[in-house]
């Protein structure tokens, strides 16, 4: 039962995350995110079905296009794997149900915002604003979540970050976080419940020092403090593993209490 949750969760993930990777270099390269049918990038010519199988297609024809032999990003297959991955963890974890399917729209939009972030540095606010419009039917019907902890989520989850902001801009006169960062708080915290936000504000931030030390290691010591270290996937991957783990917040919370 459970390979077989698996097996179709992974297949819903690639699926999604195959728009979601299109759509996401649609958005970094600025054109539309709809057209008729998919071309290569660079001969122009339209993608055959066989060509758009995801994360399959890109290990068959070896990163090259059919037709011509240019090369095709990584990007591509990077977030249909992840998106796909993700998706199969979704249906192991609550099931087959609705609910499912709005955790799996969720994470793979989170995924893709990543993505993006991590290319551009920018997170668009079709994610951090329109994912909003999930809400409704998750509250609806996830029993752990209801409008009360949504609500107070999205204002702690926006209030806090967008202070440090604040903060650092008195003393620093700098910028520690982007607006598109905290609005993303504010959307995982509405996903995420507020009393999970405690967890979510430390694990990425705690995860974002260790990857930001990491690269400072390689990097020159006059151009550390001027490193720009996207902080998007790290808040996703808080948020995305308390829906994953709703207990998880209270077990790291009785670990730090001695519990």
């Amino acid at each position: 039962m459970i390979a077989s949750l698996a097996f179709a969760g992974f297949l819903a993930g690639a699926v999604l995350g195959s728009f979601a990777s299109a759509s996401s270099m649609a958005w970094i390269e600025k054109r539309p995110i709809f057209r008729k049918r998919s071309i290569c990038d660079h001969c122009g010519k339209a993608l055959s079905s066989l060509q758009l199988v995801p994360v399959c297609s890109y290990l068959v024809l070896r990163a090259k296009c059919g037709y011509c032999g240019g090369r095709i990003p990584a990007f591509h297959f990077y977030v249909e794997l992840v998106s796909s991955l993700l998706c199969a963890l979704f249906a192991v974890c609550y099931g087959l149900q609705w609910l499912t399917v709005f955790y799996m729209i969720a994470g793979t939009a989170m995924v893709a915002a990543s993505s993006i972030d991590i290319k551009t540095h920018l997170l668009p606010d079709i994610v951090t604003i329109g994912c909003l419009a999930l809400l409704p039917p998750i509250i609806a019907l996830d029993d752990r979540l209801t409008l009360m902890d949504a609500v107070l989520g999205y204002i702690w989850g926006g209030g806090i970050p967008l202070s440090l902001y604040l903060l650092f801009r008195v003393v620093r006169k700098k910028d520690c976080l982007g607006f598109g960062d905290i609005k993303l708080f504010a959307f995982g915290g509405a996903l995420a419940g507020w009393h999970a936000l405690p967890f979510v504000l430390f694990f990425s931030s705690i995860t974002g020092i260790i990857v930001f030390a990491i690269i400072g290691l390689f990097a020159e010591k006059k151009d550390l403090w001027e490193l720009e270290l996207p902080f998007g996937p790290f808040i996703c991957a808080a948020v995305l593993a308390v829906l994953l783990m709703p207990d998880l917040p209270g077990m790291a919370y009785n670990v730090v209490c001695g519990y």
